[in-house]
């Protein structure tokens, strides 16, 4: 019997902590096609961390993490399509960059501030250029 109620109740915790875990950030996901690119520029201020795969795109997970936002807030923004990333192609190059209008945001006369983390899959064989970190990520070899 206490076995039986030690596993409901952690089974009860954990379904718990993932509702809520669910209510603290939303993810963003935007996928963009690489082919004929050797190097991707990436213009994005806030905390980026690189990760290879054998895909032949480039996907951009933004999380958006309340800090002084209520989380309702936070989904219309998402849903405004402000944090989307924007690219630009041009030759073999590809560049990543942010929407600088969405720095300060308002709702319902609030402002409202949140922690911004992203989270770049980049095909392996792939030069990245990190232009606000001064960094030259090679990923593989072509």
């Amino acid at each position: 019997m206490m076995r039986k109620f030690t596993f409901v109740l952690v089974f009860v915790s954990t379904a718990f902590l993932l509702a809520a875990q669910s209510e603290v950030d939303k993810r963003i996901v935007q996928s963009f096609s690489t082919k004929g690119i050797s190097t991707i520029i990436v213009k994005i201020d806030g905390e980026i961390e690189f990760k290879t795969w054998k895909h032949p795109r480039v996907s951009v997970q933004t999380s958006l993490i309340p800090v002084n936002a209520k989380y309702r807030a936070v989904e219309i923004l998402a849903e405004t399509g402000d944090y989307d990333i924007l690219t630009a192609d041009g030759s073999d190059k590809m560049l990543l960059y942010d929407n600088p209008n969405a720095e300060y945001i308002y709702f319902k006369g609030e402002r409202q501030t949140m922690d911004i983390k992203y989270t770049i899959h980049v095909p392996e064989g792939v030069r990245v250029i990190d232009v606000y970190r001064n960094n030259l990520l090679a990923y593989g070899s072509k």
